[in-house]
């Protein structure tokens, strides 16, 4: 899958400059975020046609995605071959990763719907497999103390604000955990939002600093 197609209608399947891409194997969110694509159409048109011509392909290119044999999460072991999800590629986050868990979680479910509209429910039954083994392994990524996920689960372990926010929003999260993190966002409003945005990590903290400065706005 292409990070990007140019105005000329050639495709470019890493994040960063075709001269100098951040990785070889382009950024994990881009096979299920074309799923998003297919399922967005056919619910706003009514139409699984294009869905039904290029399903074999979506499947192809979600089982690309690099993913944790041992508990399904999708997971980079190198950041030279891939990158997390495109509004964070140039950050260099290793192990298990949270948002494209998620992002996965939520595309292998929306596949199976299309799937079994298109009446294959074997298929349809794969992916929403699929979709249980992430569901069931998010806990690992918890982070108990904070009430928030983690980032990742190796380089960097650190809180994931987008990330439990769409956790919450893909309904992957538990009751016990959602209710967490809205109390989070609602203590901590004022650390998260700068002028209506919301940060990646609370303020003061960076990617790879896991100490939290005292800064103002």
């Amino acid at each position: 899958m292409p990070d990007r197609v140019c105005a000329d209608g050639h495709g470019v399947f890493s994040p960063g400059s075709e001269a100098e891409p951040f990785s070889k194997s382009g950024s994990v969110d881009q096979s299920p975020f074309m799923v998003d694509v297919c399922w967005q159409y056919w619910k706003l048109y009514d139409d699984l046609g294009p869905f039904r011509a290029t399903a074999a392909s979506l499947e192809k290119a979600m089982r690309i995605t690099p993913r944790n044999a041992a508990n399904g999460l999708v997971c980079i072991t190198d950041p030279t071959l891939f990158r997390p999800y495109s509004f964070i590629d140039t950050v260099p986050l290793t192990g298990d990763q949270q948002f494209d868990s998620v992002l996965y979680f939520d595309a292998s479910n929306k596949l199976a719907e299309m799937l079994e509209a298109s009446g294959q429910s074997d298929r349809a039954a794969v992916w929403r497999h699929e979709a249980q083994r992430i569901k069931t392994s998010m806990a690992s990524l918890w982070d108990e103390q904070a009430g928030l996920f983690v980032a990742a689960s190796e380089h960097y372990r650190q809180p994931s604000i987008w990330g439990s926010l769409f956790a919450v929003y893909a309904g992957i999260a538990t009751p016990a955990q959602s209710d967490r993190i809205v109390r989070y966002c609602i203590d901590h409003y004022d650390t998260i939002v700068l002028h209506g945005q919301v940060r990646h990590l609370p303020r003061g903290m960076s990617w790879g600093k896991i100490e939290q400065r005292q800064e103002t706005h």
